[in-house]
Order: structure tokens, then sequence, then C-alpha cells
């Protein structure tokens, strides 16, 4: 079978045009930079609009104003509170 006229038409070799290369290299080089600066513009815009932190803005900071010896009292407290408890599970053990 032979080949249609277009394509044998297309498939014969033709010489190189050599403006017709550098131009094509020049338009690629230049999309290419267009395409980095739209690339970053739209990473600005991104970066911008979505502030991906962790932390709620609006929350107040708690401090702890105590002083050393309040938390310590209240230790002391709660130790005392445990030991009372432990005494009376011990005398309920004894009782049985």
């Amino acid at each position: 079978m032979a080949d249609p006229p277009a394509l044998m038409h297309a498939t014969q070799a033709r010489p190189l045009d050599s403006q017709a290369i550098e131009e094509a290299k020049g338009k690629v080089k230049e999309l290419m930079r267009e395409s980095r600066e739209l690339a970053a513009k739209a990473k600005e815009i991104e970066d911008a609009v979505y502030d991906l932190k962790a932390v709620n803005p609006h929350k107040r900071a708690v401090v702890d104003t105590r002083t050393p010896e309040e938390p310590m009292k209240i230790i002391e407290a709660q130790g005392q509170e445990i030991a009372d408890a432990l005494s009376a599970l011990r005398a309920s053990e004894n009782a049985l």
C-alpha cells in the first residue's frame, strides 16, 4: 500500500531553520521565566491568605500569679487528704 501524499510530504527531510530554532529557544526561555514569576506570585498570595499557624490569635494568655509557697501548700493539703484516706482504708480493713 502506498503512503498518502500528505504523509509523504511530512516525512521528507527539511533543512534546519536556525532562526526558527533560536526564536523557539527564546520563546521557551521567556515562557519559563514568566511561569516562575507567576508561580512565585501565586505562592505569595496563598501564603498571605492561609496563615497556618497552630495558634489562636484571640486566646488570652494564662499567667499563674501564685507565689511558689501557694502551690506547695496545696500539695501538702492534698498529701494530707491522701494520708487520711489511706488511714481510713486501713482502719476499715482491720475492722473486717
